[in-house]
């Protein structure tokens, strides 16, 4: 397998089926399927990358975007495997060599964010070490995303860490009941004008 980065618009245009057919096949009643557009992954700060198999076929992908977040940080995001190449240790590829192009080019972290019910991706990830560091965004009546991070160069501070998710969790607590709706004070906050 090779790990390469997406250039050539016929290269966009298979990543952006394989990500859309990937998020379709994993998607059901708990995990609404919306297609990826193509403005997502062609912004300037955006490199996206692929697995490529022996017979040229792109077999997985992901999204990385750069921020300066208290260093230089790889935010990663559209991250997936063809349908018919899951449970082959694909994603973990793709994190692999994710891990080795920011370690390379000198990225102090990586992140990323999952839905708490999508299991299959929170587990690779949080097997691969990637650990929880905030709770965020939702979607009303079935889930909310948990921001995860893997320190690359920095050493990880785990007591700050641990206290932002802590934070995270309980604003989010405050703002959202258990199915993730917003409750009366979001709905005070967050009202339209």
């Amino acid at each position: 397998m090779k790990f390469v980065v997406v250039e050539t618009e016929k290269m966009i245009d298979e990543f952006l089926n394989g990500v859309n057919a990937a998020f379709k096949a994993r998607s059901g009643d708990s995990i609404p399927y919306e297609p990826l557009e193509k403005e997502k992954i062609t912004q300037d700060n955006i490199e996206n990358f692929c697995l490529i198999d022996e017979s040229n076929k792109m077999i997985g992908g992901l999204s990385l975007k750069t921020a300066n977040e208290k260093g230089k940080t790889g935010l990663i995001s559209h991250v997936w495997v063809h349908p018919d190449e899951q449970h082959r240790g694909i994603g973990k590829k793709l994190l692999e060599n994710t891990e080795k192009y920011c370690v390379d080019n000198g990225y102090a972290s990586m992140t990323l964010g999952v839905s708490n019910i999508y299991k299959p991706a929170y587990n690779l990830y949080k097997n691969y070490g990637f650990k929880k560091y905030k709770i965020y965004a939702n979607v009303p009546n079935t889930y909310y995303f948990v921001g995860m991070i893997k320190y690359l160069e920095a050493k990880e501070n785990s007591f700050a860490r641990s206290i932002n998710y802590i934070i995270s969790k309980i604003k989010f607590s405050l703002l959202f009941k258990k199915d993730s709706t917003p409750n009366l004070l979001h709905k005070i906050i967050f009202r339209k004008g």
